[in-house]
């Protein structure tokens, strides 16, 4: 008989194992997964083939091995089928969001990210890509729109005069001026401006006076501490 010294084989095993499991907790974690689309005849839909994590983003039983397209359609919301199916191609990668059903009722959000792949004529093949879960950050965006949206119905209703500055430093860091990103319409008649007058102005360039007053060295403090 012969023996082997199959200790270097074991070590990389081992080391395949742990770096797997490190990418599987990585993709559990930031809710992404792994996906694959194959078109195996011309005349059947694409078949799936999913990682382990895609499942729970789309808070769908586990299946081994590859799924029939169908089961992937039938999540979608309806407004978002034809732009998941057809996502626009930018030399053959895409992206898209999309709308997928929850057990409970409503709807969660999916970002998918991938590239078409196409044979000798050309012709598309299949895609591969990840879907990553990006439903906390759409209700982010969405409480932000409709605080945008209270903000600007109570200054532009109001008849006190409301203004937002940012600091402009100068090449040591201290600050040498402010420059006008908000204005609303009282302010603007308060000061006698029109509408749209103050953005990208700055304020002792404009009101020199400020200086005078003590009033910029007041605003200087009020950033500063």
């Amino acid at each position: 008989g012969v023996v082997f010294d199959i200790t270097e084989l074991r070590q990389a095993e081992q080391a395949r194992a742990a770096a797997e499991k490190r990418l599987r907790l990585t993709r559990e974690a930031a809710q992404f997964g792994l996906w694959e689309s194959r078109i195996e005849q011309a005349d059947a839909p694409p078949v799936l083939k999913w990682s382990p994590e895609m499942f729970p983003l789309y808070e769908m039983e586990p299946v081994d091995g590859a799924m029939a397209n169908q089961a992937w359609l039938d999540c979608l919301h309806p407004d978002d089928v034809a732009g998941a199916l057809y996502p626009e191609l930018d030399d053959d990668s895409f992206r898209c969001e999309f709308r997928v059903r929850r057990r409970a009722g409503g709807w969660r959000w999916i970002a998918a990210r991938g590239r078409v792949e196409r044979d000798d004529k050309g012709e598309i093949v299949g895609a591969v890509g990840i879907n990553i879960g990006i439903t906390e950050l759409k209700e982010t965006q969405e409480r932000l729109r409709t605080s945008e949206e209270r903000f600007r119905a109570i200054q532009e209703t109001s008849i006190d005069g409301f203004m937002v500055l940012e600091s402009v430093r100068d090449e040591a860091g201290s600050i040498a001026d402010f420059r006008w990103i908000y204005a609303n319409a009282a302010a603007e008649r308060i000061v006698g401006k029109p509408a749209g007058w103050f953005p990208g102005r700055q304020l002792l360039q404009e009101m020199p006076g400020n200086r005078e007053e003590g009033l910029f060295h007041a605003y200087v403090q009020a950033v500063e501490t």
